[in-house]
């Protein structure tokens, strides 16, 4: 059965989508460690930005064949616009900037159902993967509700830093609003919120030493810890369109990465 997982964020820059590129190529690397060797992952770029199709070296099969036209009614499914990456066993259902027109496509045609249009379209390719993985864009629009609709498990990346952890509160009321109550069920009652995973952690630093334990201290959201540490590796593989899991195994980075791929793995189970 397929596990699709969001990565969703309040504010850009946090590293998202390295983390979602690098835990794709993880949670193979991962299979095949645990003789599964045919495990199979499908990325979702739902960011305009198109990063994600980007760092991962896919190229669209045509303009008009992309993750904006699957999510349109009459156009190809998602299935059809699916391409290889530079990551073996990793797919790519890119993304280029007209995926900003998305919200005018839902205004002119209130009508449809436009929150379960993506989970249609992953149910129709379940068999064929292992796990999905969505980039989403930051922030509450549209196309982050689609992603939480469709997903069994969110995860918050966030830096360690004032600012950047009081929007990830944006982020879970909203994972809270989708999912809804026993008694007013959302868009996706089986949504589950895993935690806010620190990222470009300087862990000699007093500054993240002290707000990782005040956030702890209060209570308010689950870190999974230990976070991933800060590395020039990551620019490095970007440049060279591979997830740092991939591009250096053995860094650091990758390990925590890889880390965070097993605490994924570990949730399936309880998402489904």
């Amino acid at each position: 059965m397929t596990t699709v997982l969001a990565l969703a964020a309040s504010k850009g820059g946090v590293g998202k989508t390295a983390i979602t590129i690098s835990t794709a190529a993880a949670l193979v690397r991962e299979g095949l460690d645990e003789g599964e060797p045919d495990r199979r992952v499908l990325v979702v770029d739902l960011d305009p930005q198109g990063s994600a199709t980007i760092l991962m070296g896919a190229r669209p099969k045509a303009a008009n064949l992309t993750v904006l036209e699957a999510l349109c009614v009459d156009g190809p499914s998602l299935k059809d616009v699916i391409v290889p990456t530079t990551n073996p066993s990793v797919d790519m259902a890119p993304a280029l900037d007209t995926l900003h027109s998305f919200a005018s496509v839902v205004a002119g045609d209130p009508s449809v159902q436009w929150l379960d249009v993506l989970a249609y379209e992953l149910d129709a390719i379940a068999a064929d993967y292992d796990w999905v993985l969505i980039d989403t864009p930051p922030g509450a629009g549209i196309l982050a509700s689609l992603a939480l609709t469709a997903s069994n498990l969110v995860v918050i990346p966030s830096q360690v830093d004032v600012e950047s952890l009081r929007r990830v509160g944006e982020v879970e009321r909203r994972v809270a609003t989708i999912k809804g109550t026993a008694t007013r069920p959302g868009a996706n009652p089986h949504l589950r919120l895993l935690g806010t995973l620190p990222n470009m952690v300087q862990a000699n630093t007093v500054a993240t030493k002290v707000l990782l334990e005040a956030e702890a201290e209060a209570g308010e959201r689950t870190f999974l810890s230990p976070g991933i540490p800060q590395a020039t590796v990551v620019r490095d593989s970007a440049i060279s369109r591979q997830a740092v899991t991939t591009y250096a195994p053995d860094a650091p980075v990758s390990l925590a990465l890889r880390a965070f791929a097993r605490t994924v793995l570990a949730a399936a189970g309880g998402a489904m």
